[in-house]
């Protein structure tokens, strides 16, 4: 059975004047077939720089990235666009900010056929969102992480996708008081101060 795991994963950007970044900072995260997990956090948090070490794009300077025992390189980048991603089909989809740009109305309907695709397809998918409420929606797990460097500092593992699934009532998933609560809880850690979230790390 496929499975993802990043494995205490650093990315370290050498700076022009000879000083580094430090981007990313011991990152652990398993992926199973059928997981779909988002990852929320201010810009700057590493959500990207992560996604693409997942890809294949970027080396990191410490730790892997490990796809079915094999650890992923430069030659191994998946398509990120998702009528492209599905018809190359890869086994985990990667989608940056892909809902970012649409009005609200479609930005819903999107959701909707992305859930859809996900649970047709079983696939692992990795999705990176600014939106609180879009994460809660889509995932089985958000991951908020800090910025500078980027770390896990919450998990939640989530089953209003499934519930949408069971349901196709967008509206009445994300009304529900649980849903709420949650949401107003991460807001509230993804805007409080950068020092207060790392703490929390």
């Amino acid at each position: 059975m496929s499975k993802l795991e990043v494995r205490h994963l650093s990315v370290n950007y050498a700076g022009t004047t000879g000083a580094s970044t430090l981007a990313l900072s011991d990152i652990n995260l398993a992926l199973d077939p059928g997981d779909f997990v988002v990852a929320l956090g201010a810009s700057g948090c590493g959500k990207t720089t992560l996604l693409s070490c997942i890809a294949g794009f970027l080396q990191p300077s410490e730790g892997e990235v490990v796809l079915d025992g094999r650890r992923v390189t430069g030659g191994m980048q998946q398509r990120v666009g998702l009528a492209r991603a599905l018809a190359s089909d890869p086994e985990v989809m990667l989608m940056d900010e892909p809902l970012g740009a649409l009005d609200a109305l479609t930005r819903e309907q999107l959701q909707e056929l992305i859930l859809a695709l996900w649970w047709q397809t079983k696939k692992m998918f990795f999705f990176i969102t600014h939106s609180v409420e879009e994460a809660l929606f889509l995932a089985t797990e958000v991951i908020v992480m800090t910025p500078s460097p980027g770390r896990i500092a919450h998990r939640y593992r989530l089953d209003f996708g499934r519930r949408f699934i069971d349901c196709k009532d967008a509206r009445a998933v994300k009304s529900d008081p649980e849903f709420i609560r949650l949401r107003e809880d991460v807001l509230r850690i993804v805007q409080s101060p950068p020092a207060t979230l790392a703490h929390a790390a």
